[in-house]
This record gives structure tokens, C-alpha cells and sequence, in this order.
């Protein structure tokens, strides 16, 4: 995280990570849409509060939310 971007790299690992989080792609999206449903596929190391820091940071929205309205 950098800027409020998130950042990946195949194979990459920061010596200086807080936390490290390893899931796949689908729960990624699914994670950023909704938490709970995928909390449970999370594979983490390291100081797992910096996560929930992560997710309490994180905007929540309306997935159906009108983009045009009349």
C-alpha cells in the first residue's frame, strides 16, 4: 500500500512488511466488495492488526448505486 494504492508483484515480498496476505484473485475482488465473505480465505503473516487497520479504512459504497440518473 502506497498512497492509497494497492501494489503487487508476482513473487515479491518486502523484508519490511508489517503483514503479508496471500489469497486469490476472485477473493481480492471479493474482498474489496465485501469483507466477511471472504475474511475466512486469508492467509496471513505477521501482525494481523495492520489488516484490520487496512479494512477500517477501506470506503464502503453502494454496489447499486445509479451511475446516471434521469
Amino acid at each position: 500500500m502506497s498512497n492509497g494504492s494497492l501494489h503487487t508483484a508476482a513473487g515479491f515480498l518486502d523484508p519490511e512488511a508489517q503483514t503479508t496476505v496471500t489469497l486469490e484473485r476472485d477473493d481480492l475482488i471479493g474482498l474489496l466488495l465485501d469483507q466477511a465473505a471472504v475474511i475466512a480465505n486469508l492467509k496471513t503473516e505477521g501482525d494481523t492488526t495492520v489488516l484490520a487497520t487496512l479494512f477500517s479504512l477501506l470506503d464502503r459504497f453502494e454496489s447499486d448505486f445509479p451511475i446516471v440518473t434521469p
